[in-house]
């Protein structure tokens, strides 16, 4: 029983990591720098050996964009493609280079190993029964991963601990793992708290629930949202919020938020300090620091969706 909560503790640890990639890249590629994709070469190279105990090399060090593939392993007869680009357009175009250049020789599969979530999708490819295509994400690494003894899962967090503290840019990281982090404590916290019979109002919250303090929390919201928005959209989609996590976080968020609330005489300027300090203190357990700022957009995007704070329902 212990040695299954630890590897699920270690597989919840290796998954939050592999999501600050996918939220880095989808960061960066938004404002077009693409610097953090070379990053994201090297790094899958030196993971995959790691984990896998293979000897992939990036194909670009030797030759400079090379055709078709990033990583690849002769012995094993693999070639990888790392790319945050999902669409069937790319893997057509990545294929086609694939086979016109003769690759097929070398390699027996060709695996899109993509830095954000993959996309389903039922177009088929042209093979011409020369390779097989894949297409992975950081799920499949993780099903890949599950596989391993306790031992080695523990030496695979060790290794994306080290590594990610120093190939990816700490303080761009930072605010997206913040908000990432704050989600999955919430989606995973174990608090008794009731839910109460709440109504999502979210027109009247602000103007008329809390006219006293619409101008502050409308320009709290406008000021953070140029600087975090773009990270709270990149830590969702690394979170993978489903259903069953915003089951979750709705009742926690409305619960402990009107509890605060009440302690607070109805001074939504006042919770929305405490409730950010109530969820730096849950989080900060490990050492790391958290952008504060960060937690505070979080808060506020919730208050807007009537997630905190929400208006209780007239009965």
């Amino acid at each position: 029983m212990q040695s299954q909560i630890k590897r699920n503790e270690l597989l919840q640890k290796i998954s939050t990591q592999l999501a600050r990639i996918i939220a880095e890249v989808e960061i960066k590629n938004s404002i077009n720098l693409f610097d953090v994709n070379q990053i994201a070469e090297d790094f899958y190279r030196d993971f995959l050996n790691n984990v896998f105990n293979t000897a992939f090399i990036n194909i670009n060090i030797e030759k400079k964009n090379a055709a078709a593939i990033d990583l690849a392993c002769k012995s094993i007869s693999i070639a990888i493609q790392v790319t945050s680009d999902t669409s069937a357009s790319k893997v057509h175009k990545t294929l086609a280079s694939f086979l016109k250049n003769d690759l097929d020789k070398d390699y027996s599969t060709l695996r899109m190993l993509y830095l954000k979530k993959k996309t389903t999708s039922s177009t088929e490819y042209k093979t011409e029964g020369r390779v097989t295509l894949e297409k992975w994400d950081h799920t499949d690494l993780i099903k890949h991963i599950r596989a391993l003894t306790t031992e080695q899962i523990e030496e695979v967090c060790k290794f994306l601990e080290k590594e990610l503290s120093t190939k990816l840019p700490k303080q761009e990281a930072n605010e997206v793992k913040t908000i990432i982090d704050l989600i999955e404590f919430i989606s995973s916290s174990q608090a008794s708290l009731a839910d109460s019979n709440f109504e999502a109002d979210p027109e009247k919250k602000i103007e008329k629930r809390f006219n006293e303090y619409a101008d502050y929390l409308k320009t709290l919201y406008t000021d953070l949202f140029i600087i975090y928005n773009n990270a709270l959209l990149a830590a969702e989609q690394a979170s993978e919020l489903d259903a069953v996590k915003l089951t979750k976080i709705r009742p926690y968020l409305k619960a402990k938020s009107i509890e605060i609330l009440k302690n607070s005489q109805n001074n939504p300027q006042d919770a929305l300090q405490k409730l950010e300090r109530f969820f730096i203190d849950k989080i900060s357990t490990s050492g790391i620091q958290y952008d504060e700022s960060a937690i505070r957009f979080y808060l506020i995007s919730q208050v807007l969706k009537c997630n905190i704070f929400p208006n209780e329902a007239l009965v």
